[in-house]
């Protein structure tokens, strides 16, 4: 009959609307089972800091910024020492955006600097350290924004746009 027919396309529709919902958190479960991983045994100490980099991440976008923080501290600890050094200036842009995220402003710039310093230590032929180092002296210029000192602001947009000139120079 075309009442059973209708409501069979009636089901089939809303059977088509729960794939699409579930299809559509799929990448949300993903980030919890990510951000609630337990940490691998047996793993070698770049997995590991992998690991911890990428746990950190899904975290952090959960916004549990104080869990991403241990992560990315660490994947620090781990790294240090055997990390290319983009790398760890990776790092060290994470940590310091968690500590953003909780208004800890001291310890992002802090760790923001220790980006720059790091990327700066370095003579111009280190590839990818340069985007390590224009990373984090654009968030210093918006963290001295966010306080109110523009003057440090501006010394940070212009330490950025002299690295920008410095890339397209080449």
């Amino acid at each position: 009959s075309a009442l059973l027919h209708g409501g069979r396309d009636v089901r089939h529709a809303a059977l088509g609307e729960v794939r699409d919902a579930h299809e559509a958190l799929d990448p949300v479960l993903e980030l919890h089972e990510g951000a609630d991983a337990a940490v691998p045994t047996g793993s070698s100490r770049g997995d590991l800091i992998d690991f911890y980099y990428d746990r950190g991440n899904a975290r952090a976008l959960l916004g549990r910024n104080d869990d991403a923080l241990a992560d990315g501290q660490k994947a620090l600890e781990l790294g240090r020492g055997n990390l290319q050094p983009r790398l760890v200036g990776r790092i060290y842009n994470f940590i310091a955006r968690q500590y953003a995220a909780q208004n800890n402003w001291n310890k992002a710039l802090e760790n923001w600097q220790k980006a720059v310093s790091l990327g700066e230590g370095f003579s111009e032929g280190v590839k990818g350290q340069r985007g390590s180092v224009i990373t984090a002296t654009r968030e210093i210029t918006g963290a001295f924004i966010m306080l109110g000192d523009v003057s440090q602001a501006d010394v940070y947009a212009n330490r950025t746009n002299q690295r920008m000139v410095e890339i397209r120079g080449k």
